[in-house]
């Protein structure tokens, strides 16, 4: 499809103007745009985002200069409309902005993120401190490939899942002048790191490595040439054939690296530390007379490439020390069984991974964050692309992560866009059915996080309870949930959750040792004893404070998991939220075929429909004439004048009695534009 200004599309583009408001009215329209190559369609200022699966000519700097110059009321459907609304709302109003979007792994939402980015980017420019604007677009966008490599995976669903939520912020001084930029990161699934599930992989930089490293660098990183070799790269038969990696791909995530201004020697660091990882997967332990011992070879790699001695690095993962609270300063050596000693050494890959990635994120926004500006004179558009509801046919405690993320982001949509939106219409003097569906999903969600989150008996406490055992075991944490929570109308037994996008079966063999992801305080002394300074720096300083002593309350995954999810909350709500749904019309990336069943299902659990009725609460189709004639900046800031208007006017629209001038001299204009678009639409 070619991006052509007169043509908005078969059906209507946006949705709010359905004639037939039901499920099968708004699939046929999607189904027909989307057939059509019209992928963007409205529900008022919610862009929705059906993923084309071709390249499509609807982006261009020409492209990006015409919804800048023009009403995008002119224009068709496209999420640089709400780009450029976003980035005016922000300058013109001081008013921090958040775009979040959500939609299925493999429904477009990375690639959403990037157009919104150029597009703000672009546009910030004009009229601005051009050198800088220009760094940080280049910044931003560069970094993708390093991310994608560092934080994606191929999974059953799409080759190249984001396994992480990303939000970036791109910071402006008072005046709306770009100063910077800031990437935070959540939810980092580095539980892949040591396994994966059937059909799945690891993440990308290991492939990447061992298929096009140099022959002199992998010497260096001590590397064989196939994931084959490696147990975390073999687990399952997807992961051995890596026939079909690009072998230039490792050269152009470092030539990405340079361009962003990663140092050599922080490039090398990162590479050393995904060797030393792979290394340490293939340590096998095995009991001897003296006890469980680690093969010596194979330990002496890893301990080299993190620079520990390998007798500390043997040490620390074939024992644990704990304190002797009677004796207060005693502490006491406890040899691990090989089970024991398997799960530290685990646990000290996943940290280790996770701990690159952190530095990852730091060395990027070192080169984009603004400086100079003091935080109180910065206002910031924030863009939200985390993985999003998923329902594989194995549901582990990863899955169950994502979703009550989703839960989260889904309760904060209807929330704010909607209940706002009734408030408003309450203050207008319009009523609003207190019944509606989102004040009841609402009460669901309520329900649902009191379920999940509960602290003396929510799902994630219970876990964190089983973990503390002596033996703690899936049956006992399944017998205490169905103690509990047998009755909970959102819970069945076997661990099924009904969630609003649809119920979902949790496999739990091993939600008990993925939540257990304690790195023992022994590990945290050993790779702080290393002698390369930059691995010593990547541990973070609440870490080392721990090491010194014996948590008896040690962070759990779950524990972890709601203090990221707390702060990711807190970062969205403080701003002011715009929308895009993305939906994946099928499972086969193909270009033509419309799954209506899977695009049912997502139109469901992202709300779609009820989000249609929600803006038409106005009597009849006064907000969607609105907003379909009046979308651009200078329109959005007369809308709430529009709908008080017609509140004013009368309450029925069909039967407005109009009066000859406004009863607020303030609303003149946009009073006389709405008699103009009734009469307008009386005629048709």
């Amino acid at each position: 499809m070619s991006f052509d200004i007169n043509n908005s599309g078969p059906g209507v583009s946006d949705f709010i103007l359905l004639k037939d408001l039901s499920e099968e009215g708004l699939l046929k329209n999607m189904k027909q745009r989307w057939e059509d190559g019209f992928i963007y369609t409205y529900i008022g200022n919610v862009i929705v985002s059906v993923n084309p699966y071709q390249p499509v000519n609807l982006y261009s700097k020409d492209i990006i200069e015409l919804y800048r110059t023009n009403d995008t009321r002119d224009l068709p459907p496209h999420i640089y409309s709400l780009a450029d609304i976003t980035l005016r709302t922000m300058k013109y109003e001081s008013q921090d902005q958040c775009i979040i979007i959500s939609g299925e792994s493999g429904s477009g939402k990375t690639e959403a993120s990037k157009l919104i980015m150029e597009y703000i980017a672009t546009i910030a420019g004009k009229n601005s401190r051009q050198v800088t604007v220009e760094h940080v677009k280049d910044q931003l966008l560069n970094s993708n490939p390093v991310l994608e490599a560092f934080g994606n995976a191929k999974t059953v669903r799409n080759d190249n899942s984001s396994r992480f939520g990303k939000y970036m912020d791109l910071q402006f001084d008072n005046n709306g002048n770009p100063s910077g930029g800031k990437i935070n990161t959540y939810l980092l699934e580095k539980s892949r790191v040591v396994t994966q599930q059937a059909n799945e992989r690891n993440f990308h930089i290991f492939y990447q490595l061992l298929n096009g490293a140099e022959p002199a660098l992998r010497e260096k990183l001590k590397l064989k040439e196939s994931a084959k070799y490696y147990k975390y790269l073999n687990e399952t038969p997807d992961d051995i054939d890596d026939t079909n990696i690009d072998k230039d791909s490792l050269n152009k995530i470092i030539n990405t690296m340079n361009s962003i201004g990663i140092s050599y020697d922080d490039q090398y660091t990162l590479l050393e530390g995904i060797a030393a990882i792979l290394h340490l997967g293939n340590i096998q332990f095995e009991v001897d007379e003296g006890g469980t011992t680690p093969g010596s070879k194979i330990v002496n790699n890893a301990a080299e490439l993190l620079g520990i001695n390998p007798n500390d690095l043997a040490t620390a993962l074939i024992s644990r020390s704990i304190n002797d609270y009677a004796g207060k300063t005693k502490k006491i050596i406890v040899p691990l069984d090989v089970e024991k000693a398997e799960f530290s050494r685990d646990a000290l890959a996943k940290a280790l991974y996770s701990y690159l990635f952190d530095f990852l994120i730091q060395k990027v926004n070192d080169q984009i964050n603004s400086s100079g500006v003091d935080d109180s004179q910065k206002h910031v558009i924030g863009v939200l692309d985390i993985y999003g509801f998923e329902i594989f046919d194995k549901n582990s405690f990863e899955q169950l992560i994502i979703n009550t993320c989703n839960e989260k982001l889904h309760q904060h949509f209807i929330s704010y866009t909607l209940l706002s939106e009734r408030e408003e219409y309450k203050r207008a003097g319009y009523s609003w059915d207190t019944n509606f569906y989102f004040s009841n999903q609402l009460e669901r969600s309520k329900e649902m996080f009191q379920l999940i989150e509960s602290k003396d008996k929510g799902i994630f406490a219970l876990l964190d309870e089983e973990c503390l055992m002596p033996v703690p075991s899936t049956s006992s944490f399944l017998n205490k949930l169905d103690r509990y929570h047998i009755n909970h109308k959102y819970y069945d037994s076997f661990f099924w959750l009904k969630h609003y996008a649809g119920e979902v079966d949790y496999s739990i063999d091993d939600f008990v040792e993925k939540n257990n992801d304690t790195l023992h305080s022994d590990l945290v002394v050993a790779l702080h004893s290393s002698n390369k300074e930059t691995f010593r720096d990547l541990i973070p300083k609440s870490k080392i404070a721990k090491s010194s002593r014996v948590s008896r309350t040690p962070d759990t995954l779950g524990m972890q998991f709601r203090t990221s999810m707390s702060s990711l909350m807190k970062n969205v709500t403080s701003k002011t939220p715009h929308y895009i749904r993305c939906i994946k019309p099928n499972t086969t990336k193909s270009s033509n075929f419309f799954d209506e069943s899977l695009c049912l299902a997502q139109c469901r659990y992202l709300g779609l429909l009820e989000n249609i009725r929600a803006r038409r609460q106005l009597p009849k189709y006064a907000v969607p004439i609105i907003q379909r004639t009046w979308r651009s900046y200078r329109a959005h800031r007369l809308l709430n004048g529009m709908k008080r208007s017609v509140t004013e006017s009368g309450n029925d629209w069909i039967n407005i009695k109009w009066e000859k001038e406004p009863a607020n001299e303030k609303l003149k204009e946009a009073f006389n534009n709405l008699k103009y678009i009734y009469y307008r639409e009386m005629v048709k």
